[in-house]
């Protein structure tokens, strides 16, 4: 999903992308009663949780925000994306059972079309992903759950789109499981 650059313009490329948000529900009650070595730890564990569950569906991490992972999976991968993000939510709960701590996971997964390419000035570019469709996965809800947008559900096929509540308005769906 790289975008290259020539000189001193970077180049940028308009896509349709799955976007995905995913963070920790509870972090700052965590962070607040963890040393600081501690919190280090467990998010680069957490973090490493999310890079697996990422590449296995065929995605790609665009950064790390703190307690946060965003992400970026081709639309056709929506259906796998979705799948390993449920899973994913279970293995943060394990993480933090064995840490001593109650820490849950919220993501929110959306598709539409975006500018990628490389950001910044020479010499310190980053990969990332630009647009309306990177704010409304973030507007999408907080807190614990799995929420997706109606692109992301109807991208789904029928025999998984029963463990959905449809949440209005917007329309965002939450997982029951």
């Amino acid at each position: 999903m790289a975008t290259a650059h020539s000189g001193d313009s970077p180049q940028f490329t308009e896509r349709k992308l799955l976007l995905c948000l995913h963070d920790l529900a509870g972090y700052a009650r965590l962070a607040h009663h963890m040393p600081d070595r501690e919190i280090a730890e467990f998010l680069n564990d957490y973090y490493a949780l999310n890079v697996a569950a990422i590449k296995e569906a065929g995605g790609l991490v665009l950064k790390y925000m703190g307690d946060a992972v965003l992400s970026v999976f081709e639309p056709e991968h929506a259906s796998e994306a979705v799948a390993r993000m449920a899973q994913l939510a279970r293995d943060v709960v394990q993480l933090g059972e064995k840490r001593g701590a109650h820490i849950q996971s919220g993501c929110n997964m959306h598709v539409e079309q975006v500018v990628v390419g490389e950001f910044g000035p020479e010499g310190e570019r980053r990969h990332d992903a630009i647009g309306k469709g990177m704010n409304h996965v973030h507007l999408m809800g907080r807190g614990p759950g799995l929420r997706i947008s109606e692109p992301v559900y109807r991208s789904l096929p029928n025999d998984a789109r029963a463990a959905w509540d449809k949440v209005k308005p917007p329309a965002v769906y939450h997982f029951k499981g």
